[in-house]
């Protein structure tokens, strides 16, 4: 049972929320600020007292400043002196294996890897992100025009564009995709997106369904109305929950049917799902993009253990695995001589941490959780996972605006032992600790109870799918659990968001329940300062500290993406926002 994580009232964008959802003329085009940033290292500082410290940085970039973005450009393989680069061709089936299954379909719902891998292949936002890092209008037909105020986003919608179903998109598709992430019914795992839009607050109270900031002017015309100016708030337009789907048939099918089959804008369309056994996507040649996609078909085989799936990619009989190369065999499939143009590796935005839930005791003591955020031993646990892994002791990735390696937990647990005492817990505790069945998370789980066990907190694992999960985190049911965020977009604001209190509801995705009313107002305030990007970087410094004392998550890793395909797949390279992308592969013989 959860109880109440604070008695006071809590501030969502001037807006009040509680524990069931009772809970944001002149043309301007958006400027990205791009900048190249290579992490060559992280060292972790020994010495470090346990209270986190964060240490200033300049960020220099140009005023006025809309949306602040920082991704490292992403190395892909080039053709060896003589050769010639093979020319996309069109024809072809994509065999993937993977381990899980796909919980749901819906973008909205949709919040696992594997449910990521297909919804990026069946549907489009208004705005998107390609490889290196730049925004460019997807379905919007050209960026927002933006009143003097930074309140009014008027948005132009490209005509012409057909859902897998034959219907024409147009701006009550759109009106009816960005209502959707508020409404309880639909338990989004993105409400935090659409909550500075005005009237939000009436959708989460579940009051009406009508989000009155959101207007249809025309038939492809589409006008947003904010409650305080955000700086980042175009690129919530280009993140999963704002993902667009046809209004008439999901009203039609039911939301349970519509994420079971699903119907999208995107370059691949449903064909066939058989639970357990495999998805069949089939490619969409009336895609509105420059070209279709190249490869016909898209089989995926579910329930294939990873190390099973390694096999048979060596033996031909697969094409790619997007599930991480396990451990036990990444050294020698990323070194081996043998598996030379058999992966692909670039930079991904991935933290890893232990989420621990707020509201359970013994976690409900911030003592207990700054005690587990010390136990856990991160240098061993990279040296787990055969170095697949960086450690990491705070929320936000290196090539993030705010990163900052100078703050967080050292390994420590003297200190740790002492927090337990101190909180009533001189001999430990018993607990469960939640893991998905991929041998990462296997890992991590076990290294996690090993490093526990020596301050007295004995930890009994469950392993589970994901829907498993995710329904044991939104119920408030999990102690701890082993889980990641991914980038929606590199910028501070989309990963404190997800810190915020607005995500403390039930049917979240994360098990921390966490909500603190200080780190919200700070969150706010930094997006008032678009155009001042080193206070409003400062914020967020800020918010951080306060989320390391408050410890709701251990922070364990960052992330870096490696890809096994067969060598006969081509174009292939890895997005660092959306590593699962098809679009752009082809097959060519060897």
């Amino acid at each position: 049972m959860i109880s109440e994580i604070n008695q006071q009232p809590i501030k969502i964008f001037t807006s009040r929320i509680s524990r069931r959802r009772e809970m944001s003329s002149k043309r301007v085009l958006l400027m990205m600020c791009v900048v190249a940033t290579v992490v060559a290292s992280m060292v972790l500082s020994a010495c470090a007292p346990p209270t986190p410290q964060v240490v200033e940085k300049e960020v220099v970039v140009e005023k006025p400043v809309v949306q602040t973005v920082v991704v490292e450009k992403v190395v892909t393989p080039t053709p060896r002196p003589g050769e010639v680069a093979p020319q996309p061709k069109k024809g072809g089936k994509l065999i993937v294996a993977q381990q899980s299954d796909f919980p749901s379909f819906d973008p909205d719902v949709a919040v696992s890897f594997e449910d990521w891998i297909v919804c990026n292949q069946l549907y489009n936002a208004l705005y998107q992100f390609d490889k290196d890092g730049n925004m460019y209008p997807d379905l919007a037909a050209d960026f927002p025009t933006i009143s003097e105020d930074g309140l009014v986003y008027t948005i132009p919608i490209k005509k012409g564009i057909k859902f897998h179903n034959g219907s024409e998109l147009t701006a009550e598709d759109v009106k009816y995709s960005l209502e959707r992430s508020l409404i309880p019914e639909v338990k989004s795992w993105g409400p935090r997106f659409m909550a500075n839009v005005l009237g939000a607050q009436d959708v989460l109270d579940g009051k009406t369904t009508d989000l009155k900031g959101v207007k249809v002017l025309d038939k492809y015309t589409i006008q947003i109305t904010l409650q305080k100016p955000q700086g980042v708030f175009v690129n919530n337009l280009a993140v999963g929950p704002s993902l667009i789907v046809p209004k008439e048939y999901v009203e039609e099918v039911g939301l349970e049917e519509f994420s079971r089959h699903p119907v999208g804008t995107g370059p691949y369309k449903f064909v066939e799902w058989i639970p357990g056994q495999k998805l069949t996507l089939a490619a969409n040649y009336d895609f509105y993009g420059e070209r279709g996609p190249y490869i016909e078909a898209i089989e995926y085989l579910i329930g294939f253990d990873p190390s099973l799936a390694v096999l048979k990619l060596e033996a031909g009989e697969i094409d790619v695995m997007f599930d991480d190369i396990p451990p036990a065999e990444f050294v020698s499939v990323t070194t081996e001589d043998k598996w030379k143009g058999y992966v692909t590796s670039g930079t991904v935005y991935i933290t890893g941490f232990l989420d621990m839930n707020t509201q359970m005791e013994p976690f409900t003591d911030k003592r207990v959780r700054q005690a587990v955020a010390m136990a856990v031993n991160r240098e061993r646990l990279v040296k787990l996972a055969q170095g697949s892994i960086v450690p990491a002791r705070s929320l936000l990735p290196p090539g993030t605006p705010g990163y900052n390696p100078d703050i967080g937990w050292d390994y420590d647990p003297v200190k740790a032992k002492e927090l337990l005492a101190e909180a009533g817990y001189p001999d430990g505790f018993t607990t469960e600790l939640y893991a998905r069945e991929t041998p990462l998370y296997q890992i991590i789980a076990l290294a996690a109870q090993q490093d526990l066990s020596l301050i007295g907190i004995t930890v009994e694992i469950r392993t589970v799918a994901p829907a498993a999960f995710y329904g044991l985190a939104g119920g408030g049911e999990m102690p701890m659990g082993v889980t990641k965020k991914g980038a929606n977009y590199p910028d501070p604001f989309d990963w404190f968001s997800f810190c915020m209190c607005v995500q403390a509801y039930e049917g979240t995705r994360y098990p921390a329940w966490y909500c603190n009313p200080e780190l919200d107002g700070l969150v706010e305030e930094a997006e008032t300062l678009a155009a001042y990007p080193e206070e409003r970087i400062a914020k967020y410094q800020e918010a951080e500290k306060i989320l390391i004392e408050d410890s709701p998550r251990a922070f364990l890793y960052y992330g870096k993406k490696y890809i096994a395909h067969s060598p006969d797949l081509k174009g292939f390279y890895i997005h660092p926002i959306y590593p699962s992308l098809t679009e752009h592969m082809f097959k060519v013989p060897i």
